[in-house]
């Protein structure tokens, strides 16, 4: 239980550093310790990357579809995501082995979390 309190305080921290690291950039620098933190952490570093860069991959590709869509403006000219929007891909990532197994199973309980959300 420790873990999972671990995990889920440890991807809050990283959150708020993104999300203010939008204006001042070397917040940047606490998202990648808690992920550095959580792969020092982790038993299965193979497993838990593959898992990591898969959602980060597939969310920075939706976001960057909605981006250029127009759904989503993060205020520049650029066709790409900023790397903090990225960054928050990853940390969610890091939460789904962990803090957030328990919501895996009924499956549709990660689809009406994920719909609410």
């Amino acid at each position: 239980m420790n873990k999972l309190l671990v995990n889920a305080v440890l991807f809050q921290a990283g959150w708020f550093a993104c999300v203010f690291a939008a204006h001042q950039t070397w917040l940047l620098a606490v998202p990648l310790l808690v992920l550095l933190v959580h792969f020092l952490w982790t038993s299965s570093w193979a497993a838990e990357g593959r898992l990591v860069a898969s959602v980060m991959l597939f969310g920075c590709a939706l976001d960057t579809f909605l981006l250029n869509l127009g759904v989503l403006d993060f205020g520049t000219d650029s066709l790409l995501l900023p790397a903090w929007m990225a960054l928050l891909w990853a940390l969610l990532g890091s939460t789904l082995n962990h803090s957030l197994r328990w919501s895996a199973k009924p499956w549709w309980r990660a689809s009406l979390l994920g719909a609410i959300g």
